[in-house]
């Protein structure tokens, strides 16, 4: 009787419709002549990493009936596999998304073929999106900045659940609803992450970030800011083995010893008066956070400085004065010790070095000198006739004035030299070569120097009357 009904059963033409099972999204696919012969999906969509489970059951035969289907994903190219439907159920395990076909069914009664029916059923698998989890913003930052802070954005189905180091050590799960999660703004926070699942799957994530907000490194600069010329100075700030220093030095300063400028301190000598001014930029290493730059006004006194160098140059006909400008006018005083005297002027009678000294509010002093020298214009006075008769009077050529290294040559009208004379000869008699002069108008040119050797020239004329 069984062959008989598994017979017929192959004369029937069997349709087969894809029923969804109240629960657990299962696919039954029932046959409408075969009731007692079904194919189900335990999922329509799953993980990419999971698998679903295609089952074909047939329900209350008889250990001797065997069910046989081929079954393939549409596309693959192949024919199919069979699958033998043994002890009334056979179960596939599915991995890959896409459409799948059940397209021949058998049935053997004591290995005998009872039923085949050439059909088509088809249905589909389909993966869900994996979720995935950036981290954006953070990053290194100097106190004071604009900071951008540490976020996760979340692709995937609400609610995630992510794993994750923090600071390096404490391993944390923690459960997000929103797709994107502020983790700090303002606090230091270094996150590796590990895991991440949404509603509907779990996969590895790796993904680093980090926002740290360093303060500034602590710096002012230490010194003394008021000196005189060619005084040393040491200025240093606080001293950090996790800093980094870099000091400026104007021109009017020399670093003592071949100083290095990436220290903590620095010796220099103060060598041109004015207003300098020093600055300093401090680096925390490893941070980029730096100061500045740091800057502090430095005041160099000037000493005091003769007001014009003809004050110091006279002639002793009558009195000079030596005149300073003092380094601070109205506040520095200025004292001639050699004289006992206070006050920026001296007067002076005769060359020679004068000594002064300035005294600064500060408290140092400035020693300084003023050397004065005579220098009188040079004068050579001529006569302008003289009668060398012998009666004694006015018998010589007669030179007077203010001079040294005198050179005087006189000529006659033909412009001939006939006579020359220095500052030690004698005078001229108005004779030449040992025979008085005709009389009449001579011509003189004169060269000479004055104290200091500067050279001065003259000419004239003189007559002789006799």
């Amino acid at each position: 009787m069984p062959t008989l009904y598994y017979f017929l059963l192959t004369v029937v033409f069997l349709l087969l419709t894809p029923i969804k099972s109240a629960s657990n999204d299962i696919i039954i696919f029932k046959t409408k002549s075969i009731p007692n012969i079904q194919f189900s999906l335990s999922d329509t969509i799953i993980c990419p990493y999971d698998s679903a489970v295609f089952t074909a059951l047939m329900p209350g035969v008889p250990i001797t009936t065997v069910g046989e289907f081929t079954f393939d994903k549409v596309g693959s190219g192949g024919g199919g596999d069979t699958y033998n439907i043994v002890n009334g159920i056979k179960s596939v395990y599915l991995k890959e998304a896409g459409t799948y076909e059940i397209s021949m069914i058998r049935v053997y009664e004591n290995n005998v073929l009872v039923y085949e029916n050439d059909t088509s059923i088809l249905f589909n698998l389909y993966h869900h999106f994996l979720p995935t989890v950036s981290i954006i913003g953070g990053g290194s930052y100097c106190m004071g900045d604009e900071i951008s802070p540490l976020e996760l954005r979340f692709s995937g189905e609400a609610p995630y659940t992510l794993t994750f180091v923090e600071n390096g050590s404490s391993t944390i799960t923690r459960d997000y609803l929103s797709n994107t999660v502020i983790l700090s703004d303002s606090a230091d926070m270094e996150v590796n992450l590990l895991m991440l699942s949404d509603k509907n799957c779990s996969t590895p994530v790796d993904g680093y970030g980090h926002l740290m907000v360093s303060e500034l490194p602590e710096a002012a600069i230490f010194g003394d800011t008021v000196f005189c010329p060619e005084e040393n100075a040491v200025y240093s700030t606080y001293a950090n083995s996790s800093y980094r220093y870099r000091w400026n030095v104007p021109v009017g300063a020399e670093l003592i010893n071949n100083g290095e400028l990436d220290a903590s301190s620095i010796a220099l000598k103060w060598v041109n008066p004015g207003v300098h001014t020093i600055s300093l930029i401090v680096e925390k290493n490893g941070t980029g956070c730096k100061t500045g730059p740091l800057k502090q006004d430095i005041l160099v006194y000037a000493p005091a400085t003769v007001k014009n160098n003809y004050d110091t140059v006279v002639c002793f006909g009558e009195a000079g004065v030596a005149e300073l400008t003092a380094s601070i006018v109205g506040e520095n005083t200025v004292y001639w010790p050699d004289y006992d005297q206070f006050g920026l002027t001296l007067e002076i009678f005769q060359e020679g070095t004068y000594r002064y000294q300035e005294t600064i509010p500060f408290g140092c002093r400035n020693d300084g000198e003023i050397t004065v020298i005579e220098k009188c214009i040079p004068e050579v006075y001529v006569a302008e006739a003289f009668t060398p008769n012998g009666d004694n009077i006015n018998d010589l050529l007669e030179i007077h004035g203010l001079f040294y290294n005198l050179l005087l040559t006189i000529y006659n009208s033909s412009g001939e030299k006939v006579y020359v004379m220095s500052t030690n000869s004698e005078p001229w008699d108005g004779k030449i070569n040992g025979s008085p002069a005709p009389n009449g108008v001579y011509y003189w040119t004169a060269e000479y120097t004055d104290k200091l050797g500067d050279t001065y020239f003259s000419q004239g004329n003189v007559m002789i009357i006799r």
